[in-house]
């Protein structure tokens, strides 16, 4: 029999169900959609007064990527994960884009982003490279090994700086060279 008065879903601590009351949910979804933080609804018509829908956006940015970015007929869905660290009730966003159009947008602009930037003397691509890294070295006897957890910091990282920094990086690249793609400023902020 199944109970429609609770909510019963993966913890921001992975290997955790939190058990809550269904209302107390739709309540707290509602008060974090409200804010426009999480989501936003599209402006029906865009700046020349064409229809504003997923497939005319998509077209038009693929004319100028001249890349296929559209296959998928889903959008992205927003679902809210309890976060157990915090006395009431507190959620996060995540918003899943698996099988839509974001997902393979992303991977162009990353693509785009991973020949634009610089790769610095620490860059170290994955914990296998590390891993393979740290066996070289021979440490000194005054030597000092540092292991830094940095995923949680993640969520504290400002929105508008997170769109910001891949911009600018975007954008000193096409000043180098104008032929990596016909994106301008407008668009790349836009699709991201």
């Amino acid at each position: 029999m199944r109970d429609e008065t609770i909510v019963m879903m993966e913890a921001d601590r992975r290997s955790l169900c939190v058990t809550i009351d269904n209302k107390q949910y739709k309540i707290k979804v509602e008060e974090l959609r409200s804010t426009g933080e999480t989501c936003q609804k599209m402006k029906d018509i865009d700046e020349i007064e064409n229809q504003n829908t997923i497939e005319n956006i998509m077209e038009k940015m693929e004319n100028k990527l001249n890349y296929r970015i559209y296959d998928f007929k889903k959008c992205a869905v927003v679902y809210y994960q309890p976060k157990i660290h915090k006395q009431e009730i507190s959620l996060r966003s995540i918003i899943s884009t698996t099988n839509n159009y974001n997902y393979k947008l992303a991977k162009y602009l990353t693509t785009l982003l991973e020949k634009a930037r610089t790769k610095l003397k620490s860059y170290i691509k994955d914990s296998s490279t590390f891993a393979k890294l740290i066996q070289q070295q021979k440490p000194q006897r005054n030597d000092l090994m540092l292991s830094l957890d940095v995923e949680p910091l993640f969520t504290n990282i400002p929105v508008h700086e997170t769109i910001y920094l891949p911009i600018k990086i975007f954008m000193k690249k096409k000043q180098q060279d104008n032929e990596c793609t016909k994106l301008n400023k407008k668009d790349f902020a836009y699709s991201i």
